[in-house]
């Protein structure tokens, strides 16, 4: 016993020490560190930087060593004042030994309450060009080794003028990490992101959407491309693999995959523009729904991806909770296709093989639309329904009463 009191003695008296030590350091060599860190990240940069009070800490990433910014405000590539980020606090994380040595090697980063504006113009120039362009980047003696990455409260707005497009992203919280080697940069996130809205031309998608994401990205650098590994995106109860790639060295270039696991039609209703998504949102199912989308094509001015989503139901029951009618065993299989996500006057949209059961009276009917500017339609239906069933299953505002019975063959 007498042994253990003094190895636990000596032990304590070690840490004290050495804890002592770190703080009497930071406190001494302060100065010193911020100057050199600011005077380093300053040969990097292009633009601007402005920052409130700057603080170095031995004890919100111990044992490693925090340099911490707070009220930052650094200004993007364009002409004039205009910010690329704002933050309350931008804090990195270093080896308190490689500090000593001169070497600032940041293994962690956090970001609180933090706003992104990333804009490309009307002639493809963007405003996120702040670093300088280096001949020989091993000398420089900051080094990013980030394997703790922390974003609290951040907003991104991504907007191009040139492809039409507007987006907005927000996170509560998101982890990530980033592995560095020939500039190649290996990212996984998980955290939630609510996507304020994808806007591509006049429309918008996903609007306000909570998303759980586990995600797996490589982003090449030399030859400008981002690879999404199987990713997974979780809204509610269901979730969504994704994968493909972006490409923007000549052109941008994208190639997406998505498919639904685990869904149902008021999910896949939500995903879609909002003055489709308001009339149908309310409708639920049970039973097994599937979704499958993707997008290519190059994204310029002159041009907007291909989009062709498959969807369908098997077996399935649609009702809406305020309504007394609901269709059961229904079956469907639907596509949609357009050469352009921005424009859908030329989109083909087919809905084959639908039957099922609307209060115990069967029917089966296709339908198929192309060219949406100038419609062709075909359209097929078989069966007997209750009149009264279909206004209590969609109603129609200008239809106060239906009674009988609808036979047709059409």
């Amino acid at each position: 016993m007498k042994t253990i009191k003094k190895i636990l003695f000596y032990l304590v008296i070690a840490v004290t020490v050495l804890l002592i030590a770190t703080t009497t350091s930071v406190f001494l060599f302060k100065d010193r560190i911020i100057q050199q860190f600011v005077r380093e990240a300053n040969k990097s940069l292009n633009t601007p930087i402005k920052i409130g009070k700057i603080e170095v800490s031995a004890w919100n990433d111990f044992p490693n060593l925090a340099i911490e910014f707070t009220d930052v405000y650094i200004e993007d590539s364009y002409p004039g004042d205009y910010p690329l980020l704002t933050a309350k606090t931008i804090s990195f994380y270093l080896n308190p030994i490689e500090v000593w040595n001169g070497k600032y090697s940041i293994q962690g980063l956090q970001l609180t309450g933090s706003e992104t504006n990333l804009k490309i113009d009307a002639s493809g120039k963007n405003n996120f060009t702040i670093v300088k362009k280096s001949e020989n980047d091993s000398t420089g003696t900051i080094v990013f080794d980030l394997k703790n990455v922390k974003l609290k409260k951040t907003k991104v707005t991504y907007q191009d003028k040139q492809s039409h497009q507007h987006h907005i992203y927000q996170s509560e919280k998101l982890m990530a990490s980033i592995a560095v080697m020939d500039d190649v940069y290996k990212i996984k996130a998980d955290g939630e992101i609510t996507t304020e809205q994808i806007g591509i031309g006049n429309k918008i998608f996903l609007k306000n959407k909570l998303f759980t994401v586990a995600s797996s990205m490589t982003y090449d650098h030399a030859n400008r491309k981002f690879i999404i590994h199987t990713s997974t995106l979780a809204l509610k109860t269901s979730s969504f693999e994704v994968q493909g790639n972006y490409a923007f060295s000549k052109e941008n270039i994208i190639d997406i995959t998505a498919k639904a696991k685990n869904t149902d039609i008021q999910t896949i209703l939500s995903l879609l523009p909002g003055e489709v998504n308001q009339k149908l949102a309310k409708y639920k199912s049970e039973g097994e729904v599937y979704f499958d989308l993707h997008v290519k094509g190059e994204v310029s001015n002159r041009r907007s991806p291909f989009i062709s989503i498959r969807f369908g139901c098997k077996d399935t029951r649609v009702y809406h909770p305020d309504y007394q009618s609901k269709v059961e065993h229904a079956n469907l299989e639907g596509s949609f296709a357009s050469a352009s996500m921005s424009n859908f006057s030329r989109a083909e949209l087919f809905l084959k093989n639908m039957t099922g059961e609307l209060n115990g009276r069967t029917f089966q009917a296709n339908f198929s639309m192309e060219n949406f500017e100038d419609p062709y339609v075909v359209f097929d239906f078989k069966g007997e329904l209750d009149a009264a069933s279909i206004l209590n299953f969609y109603p129609m505002p200008e239809m106060k009463k239906l009674e009988g019975v609808v036979k047709a063959d059409v």
